[in-house]
């Protein structure tokens, strides 16, 4: 297979697998709003779009399967087949099958399944209009390659009834061959016909084969229109022909040519683009910070104002580079998002519950990388709301509630944070029961438990192998869920936080970074070492003496603003002799919140805010816990970067 025909596969793979994707999404609307006709008609015209395309690459059971959809849909589009879940069952089941046959294409195994059983359910539900499928053979064109055209985007306007009933080319597959049979001028007649339903598209490709042959065998001049050619052959009337050439400039004027504004770019390219601007960042700091110390030291050399000034200019130029690259790599969660109607779908009717799932901020972008790994987080906190959260209808009706649940997925930015947030109107969670599953596992005494407050109790969730299911269902009670959130969540350097009322519901909030690579830190200094706290998680610093430090059952803790913060020497964590460590006077707490806890870091020095570039230690000992990674500083420094998260985690249930 040429170079060429894997380029043209590959566009096909990456258009029809965001087709699909974006099709479960739309079903699920169609199944709560079944009266929704463009929601329709856009869902015709996707599967029109896959079948027209894979007809025009010869991937047969691909055509067979989405010929016999689109006739299902459109009598479901006509009225003529009631939108059951029953009957929606059979549409997503043909979808995932679809989903089969894509990556079968993209491995290039040759590989058939078996559609015997799919495509029998299929035609069961098109005969309940009372009309075989059959009655269309699908088609199975096998073009050669250098007639084969990639498939143009799916919002490309509109298949009418006529079209639908078509061979399977679509009006961009004609342009196309239109286009290579030079017939330039005539293009938009043909168009037109079809749209006002005059004739269809193999009428019109008849007339261009026609055509065709004749320009073979005499002069170009003496070809005849492909609208005289219609007319001879009885297809349509000449006043039918004349309309269309009068709505021809205006058919033009309505399509102007569209330019590409995107291109495809290799993502290992854009990763060495951020690495070489991520070296950039800490050459501008480097930069800065010998600039700083000649203008302290040369004061009245005036070499070194210009030079102050082209530094500055070095550090707005690196800024808006690190912005432009940051952004190339940003996603809309949309991508994450997508998914999870299918699956609320599936899930509720598996349980027998009637629940709605409702998106907000799906444009809402984040960095690539932590796109891919978001995931499987959001997937155990969505099935958890639907199976824990949300009440079986009897029960919600029995509490004065309405019979469906609503699960809300939502999205939107906070600071240099993405919050997302997934709630529910369900029972929410007991906290008297979670108290009572704390003790029976000898994670806590009552005693213990009634001088924590409510979240700290919540926290307990997260730990493996905690769940307060009653039964191991296929769905959740084996505890291995939320604590895989919580690991997850910290590895993207994240929170996670719950709220909750018994009887009206939860909410569950992941606070996540816009990007992993460049962060904002605090420099801080203990003894003769530097470290760098990631800013994001700090609160405030202050300065306290030792006289404010009170020992509390082992643990010394300060009171600020009358809230109790236990009290960590950072000296102590790793061993450093210093003056903190031994009880001097002069010392700074960074107060680092966790969830929504607090607690205080307690160092000898604060050397400000940097912007650091996170690079991973090779071969770095995973027992040294609390260490995310390490940063050059603008002196030459290698500072390893802190992880509050990790370095406390200890410390949460003590």
């Amino acid at each position: 297979m040429s170079d060429e025909m894997d380029e043209i596969i590959n566009d096909f793979l990456i258009e029809t697998t965001e087709i699909v994707e974006d099709l479960s999404q739309k079903f699920v609307e169609l199944e709560n709003d079944k009266d929704n006709q463009d929601l329709v008609n856009g869902i015709f015209r996707s599967v029109h779009t896959i079948k027209g395309a894979s007809g025009f690459l010869g991937f047969n059971q691909m055509v067979q399967l989405t010929h016999i959809t689109e006739s299902v849909l459109k009598k479901i589009k006509d009225g003529d087949i009631p939108l059951t879940p029953a009957v929606m069952d059979v549409i997503l089941g043909s979808i995932d099958m679809v989903k089969v046959l894509l990556e079968h294409i993209k491995a290039k195994d040759g590989i058939e399944e078996d559609l015997t059983d799919i495509l029998a359910m299929l035609q069961g539900v098109y005969e309940q209009a009372g009309a075989p499928a059959a009655a269309e053979p699908p088609p199975t064109l096998q073009a050669p390659p250098e007639q084969v055209v990639p498939a143009m985007p799916a919002e490309e306007p509109a298949s009418n009834d006529a079209e639908a009933a078509s061979s399977g080319h679509t009006i961009e597959e004609l342009d196309a061959l239109m286009e290579a049979q030079s017939n330039q001028m005539l293009k938009p007649v043909g168009e037109i016909l079809v749209e006002n339903g005059a004739v269809t598209t193999d009428e019109v490709d008849d007339a261009l084969k026609i055509q065709t042959l004749i320009k073979d065998s005499v002069d170009v001049g003496e070809v005849p229109k492909v609208g005289d050619i219609l007319t001879a052959t009885d297809k349509v009337s000449k006043e039918e022909v004349k309309k269309a050439l009068t709505k021809q400039p205006q058919a033009e004027k309505e399509k102007p040519p569209q330019l590409e504004q995107t291109i495809r770019v290799d993502v290992e390219r854009l990763d060495n683009v951020l690495n070489l601007v991520g070296e950039l960042v800490l050459a501008r700091n480097r930069l800065m910070k010998v600039v700083s110390n000649l203008e302290l030291k040369y004061t009245d050399n005036a070499d070194v104002a210009p030079l102050a000034e082209l530094t500055a200019f070095i550090n707005l130029i690196t800024t808006d580079l690190q912005l432009a690259v940051m952004k190339t790599r940003m996603q809309p969660v949309r991508k994450v998002f997508n998914k999870f109607p299918r699956m609320v779908r599936d899930l509720a009717r598996s349980l027998k519950k009637d629940v709605e799932l409702n998106l907000s901020g799906e444009e809402t972008e984040l960095d690539k990388s932590i796109i891919e790994e978001i995931g499987d987080p959001l997937v155990h906190l969505v099935r958890n709301s639907v199976d824990h959260g949300i009440e079986m209808p009897e029960v919600r009706e029995a509490e004065g509630k309405p019979r469906g649940g609503t699960v809300l997925l939502s999205a939107y930015q906070e600071g240099n944070n993405i919050v997302l947030s997934i709630e529910d109107d369900g029972k929410g969670i007991d906290v008297e029961m979670l108290k009572g599953k704390i003790v029976e596992k000898g994670l806590g005494t009552p005693d213990e438990l009634e001088r924590l407050s409510t979240k700290e109790i919540l926290d307990y969730i997260f730990l493996p192998g905690f769940s307060t299911a009653k039964v191991v269902s296929d769905v959740s009670g084996r505890g291995v869920g939320m604590d895989v959130v919580k690991t997850n969540i910290s590895k993207l350097n994240g929170t996670i936080t719950i709220e909750t009322e018994k009887g009206k519901g939860s909410k569950f909030l992941l606070r996540l970074p816009l990007t992993l690579a460049i962060i904002q830190a605090l420099m801080v200094g203990v003894g003769t070492e530097v470290y760098a706290v990631p800013l994001a998680s700090v609160v405030e610093t202050v300065r306290i003496d030792q006289s404010n430090i009170k020992t509390i059952r082992g643990q010394e803790t300060v009171i600020l603003r009358n809230e109790i913060v236990p009290v960590h020497r950072l000296a102590n964590k790793f061993f450093i002799p210093t003056a903190s460590a031994n009880g001097g006077n002069k010392m700074y707490l960074v107060v680092i919140v966790i969830g929504e806890k607090k607690f205080g870091m307690m160092v000898d020095k604060l050397f400000g805010q940097e912007e650091v570039v996170i690079k991973s230690i090779e071969g770095f000992s995973s027992s040294s816990e609390g260490i995310a990674g390490a940063t050059i500083t603008g002196d030459g420094k290698v500072v390893l970067i802190l992880d509050p998260a990790v370095m406390f985690v200890g410390d949460l249930h003590n």
